[in-house]
């Protein structure tokens, strides 16, 4: 019995050994993921230049007053750049006067440099800009404080040049120019004008005069835009030290309506850039103690390339 207890258990052995040569052990099957790796592209910024140059021009103008030349007692050529950073504005204007008549021809009569630079601010509601301007002729040089705001909406606007000339050969003076409030409907825009002058040292003057302005957008189309402006005289008047007008018979005082100009402007966009405009103003005077009526013509040609 004990060997036939041997003898099974061997067979039990060998039968177990058997089966485990042949299990098959399933293959391990490991997934590899692939991650892609998105680059992102490198932008590179261009260096945007502290100064800008923003805009070039040239504009002629040609001034002419009743018993004067008959082509033009002031004839305005000028070059002009503007400037520009991220907050203020500059500008720089070279220009010659003449004067010219068909008999004495063309005579050089000035010229004049002028610096300009204005500060630009902005607010909840409306943007103003601050700065000076300095222009200098020969026997004058005039220095300005400067200042202009207007509303978002764009349904309010005014400036102020107040300046000190500073003269050779005769006296100095201080002047305001303003007009504190324009106000728009629509295509139309009213303003009064203020302009007073004071003289200082032995120039005891002083000069008051007192404009309604009115400006209209007569047409725009996609290239070409007419535009009038019309300044009508309320008031002016000059008085010495003594109270006394400084005029006397030579004329000079206006009253309501006395002096009306007309200003016409066309400007046509010939690209992106590029504008080319024509300006014509008419003046009739009707001044106080002239005895007879008096005229002004201005006629104005220039262009502009913006950047």
């Amino acid at each position: 019995m004990k060997k036939l207890g041997l003898l099974l258990g061997s067979l039990l052995m060998v039968g177990a050994v058997a089966q485990a040569k042949e299990a098959v052990v399933a293959p391990v099957v490991v997934e590899e993921t692939v991650q892609e790796v998105v680059v992102a592209p490198i932008v590179v910024e261009e260096a945007k230049p502290w100064l800008r140059l923003t805009r070039v021009g040239q504009e002629i103008e040609i001034e002419n007053e009743s018993g004067g030349d008959n082509i033009g007692e002031s004839v305005y050529f000028g070059n002009s750049i503007g400037l520009a950073t991220d907050n203020w504005d500059f500008g720089v204007t070279a220009a010659r006067f003449w004067s010219a008549d068909t008999k004495e021809g063309l005579k050089k009569t000035n010229t004049r440099m002028q610096l300009d630079a204005m500060r630009k601010f902005k607010a909840d509601s409306f943007k103003y800009s601050l700065g000076t301007r300095w222009r200098a002729q020969k026997d004058l040089d005039r220095f300005y404080l400067r200042g202009n705001y207007a509303t978002n909406t764009g349904l309010f606007a005014g400036w102020v040049d107040l300046f000190y000339n500073s003269t050779t050969g005769s006296a100095d003076s201080y002047v305001l120019e303003t007009m504190p409030l324009n106000v728009k409907f629509g295509p139309l825009t009213l303003g009064y004008f203020l302009a007073h002058t004071e003289g200082v040292g032995g120039n005891k003057t002083s000069i008051t005069e007192h404009q309604l302005r009115t400006y209209l957008d007569v047409y725009k189309g996609e290239k070409t835009t007419l535009k009038l402006e019309n300044r009508l005289t309320l008031h002016k008047d000059g008085d010495n030290s003594e109270g006394k007008s400084i005029y006397g018979t030579r004329g000079g005082e206006y009253k309501f309506g006395g002096r009306n100009r007309t200003y016409a402007k066309v400007d046509y966009k010939v690209n992106e850039g590029l504008n080319v405009y024509v300006i014509y103003g008419y003046e009739i005077q009707d001044a106080e103690g002239f005895g007879r009526d008096t005229y002004y013509g201005d006629f104005i040609a220039g262009w502009n390339y913006k950047f």
